[in-house]
């Protein structure tokens, strides 16, 4: 897959959306993000953004327009454009008017005559605030390149080059209309949006963060469609991976989550979640940062929520947090996160029940204590339940939750995960499965309880091993060892040491399909 790109909108579209190796269990989640966030894009959080501005007719005849006719009227406007004095009556401003009406049309041969040299640097011209101080101006200006920015790279990279990342900035600054402040911040939302490459270029070329932060200390209060962009902006800012430099984005932390914890309008908090979602996917350094706003309460007070635009960056958000140390795991536990996921298991989305299993299995990677809190609440049971009837992915994360469980448990819980839960019986009805991505966890779930077992034995027998014997699982474990994937191999290898002696009590980790690594703890 290439490289993904923010979300942007042309603005007439608008008024029609780690470390890989880590010394425990828990993981970061890479999949489904791509997935989840396109979705976003055209749910109806974001067709009620865009829907504030009526549609001008004259944009609509554009649209509607022959091409030929509609590329006659787009160089007469040009042409138009460039032989106008500049002057701030009201001729100019309608040139330009019927210039941005074009700009707005679906169609990528509008964008040649715009990139020329001559009208670009016209248009850009409108926008520094020392050469022109008509406000109507600037926010027709800042439309145009909202839109060409919207479909065109090049014009993206055009504009960071020729400086207009510090316009756009400089506009934010002292007193001006509401409606300049959002269009100004729906062009930068649109260049941050663009690829990576280009948004770390902007980056350099203009500290956006100091900036944005800036603009937001002065002033009191905002409209809440610029609000909106704010978020925006900040969403496409820090978006990845790759991500920024987390030294420039981090000082966004205490404004995102001082709002998160006060925000009482939830059309802003998408947009502000997944930014924190993606400052919280990295280091446990990253995590504490947020988790030092005291911000636990408030994000599980979300998760009991019912809106799929809010609840899966929440969900994202939570399993990222929980994915640190055992104390920032604590931290939302004692903040009362195993009720609401509980709740969530029953969700009639299979996104929502397997992103929750998937942060089930961060809180069964920690220590004994938060195992055990588990296993005090209902959600085994339906975690079994769900391994029994819920779709292939569903089952997979609940194989890695069940696998997770087996590292840290005391003797006692691996019992109650054999006896009460069967958790051999379900790793090893599934040893046929041809997915390395499952078959790991179990081979690897399977060893942990083997040598668990080893300090059970009675007479120099394993009650684990001999329980699996008695399952018919010897033939299954064979049928494995033929499996093309090496490290499938390496795991059965290792198990079957297990069924005569304690050989593998010194194997340090193994690799769970790429997306875990797990180590021993020391």
């Amino acid at each position: 897959m290439g490289e993904v790109r923010g979300f942007k909108m042309n603005r007439k579209d608008a008024q029609e959306e780690p470390s890989s190796v880590i010394d425990h269990v828990k993981s970061k989640r890479e999949q489904y993000r791509v997935s989840i966030r396109k979705e976003r894009l055209f749910d109806e959080i974001d067709s009620k953004r865009f829907k504030r501005v009526p549609i001008e007719e004259e944009e609509d005849e554009n649209d509607k327009l022959p091409e030929d006719v509609r590329t006659l009227r787009l160089q007469q406007i040009v042409t138009e454009f460039l032989a106008s004095p500049h002057a701030e009556g009201k001729e100019f401003l309608s040139i330009v008017r019927r210039l941005r009406s074009m700009s707005s049309c679906k169609f990528k041969t509008i964008a040649e005559p715009l990139l020329r040299e001559e009208v670009f640097n016209r248009l850009m011209e409108i926008i520094t605030p020392a050469y022109n101080q008509e406000e109507l101006l600037q926010h027709e200006a800042a439309w145009i390149f909202t839109n060409l920015c919207s479909t065109e790279s090049r014009a993206v990279e055009l504009f960071i080059e020729k400086g207009g990342v510090q316009r756009l900035l400089q506009l934010l600054k002292g007193k001006r209309s509401p409606a300049l402040y959002e269009q100004v911040l729906w062009c930068l939302s649109n260049i941050l949006g663009d690829e990576f490459e280009l948004r770390d270029l902007a980056l350099t070329k203009a500290d956006i963060v100091e900036g944005l932060l800036q603009f937001i200390e002065d002033n009191e209060s905002f409209p809440l469609t610029v609000l909106r962009n704010i978020m925006w902006v900040t969403c496409n800012l820090t978006r990845g991976p790759p991500y920024p430099s987390y030294g420039r984005t981090r000082h966004l932390i205490p404004f995102l989550c001082e709002y998160l914890r006060n925000a009482k309008k939830d059309l802003i908090l998408p947009e502000l979640i997944w930014s924190l979602v993606h400052l919280s996917d990295g280091h446990d350094h990253q995590i504490q940062e947020i988790l030092d706003t005291g911000i636990a309460e408030r994000v599980v007070e979300l998760l009991y929520g019912r809106d799929p635009g809010l609840l899966v960056p929440t969900i994202r958000l939570s399993g990222h947090l929980l994915s640190g140390s055992d104390g920032q795991t604590q931290i939302l536990l004692d903040a009362g996160l195993l009720g609401p996921l509980e709740q969530l298991l029953d969700s009639a989305k299979s996104l929502i029940r397997r992103e929750v299993v998937w942060m089930i299995s961060n809180v069964l990677a920690g220590n004994h204590r938060q195992i055990q809190a588990v296993f005090d609440t209902g959600i085994p049971k339906k975690m079994l339940n769900l391994l029994e009837y819920d779709d292939y992915t569903v089952q997979r994360e609940i194989i890695y939750a069940l696998s997770a469980a087996t590292y840290y448990a005391t003797l006692d819980q691996i019992e109650i995960l054999v006896h009460k839960w069967r958790v051999l019986e379900h790793f090893i009805s599934r040893l046929e499965y041809e997915d390395k991505k499952i078959l790991l966890p179990i081979l690897k779930g399977m060893e942990n309880i083997f040598q668990r077992g080893s300090t059970l034995s009675e007479d120099g027998v394993n009650p684990y091993v001999s329980l699996v014997e008695s399952l018919n699982a010897l033939k299954a474990l064979e049928h494995v060892q033929f499996h093309p994937d090496g490290e499938v191999y390496e795991g059965v290898y290792k198990l079957c040491l297990l069924y005569t002696s304690d050989a593998a009590d010194d194997l340090l980790c193994v690799d769970l399909g790429g997306r875990r690594i797990i180590k021993k703890k020391n």
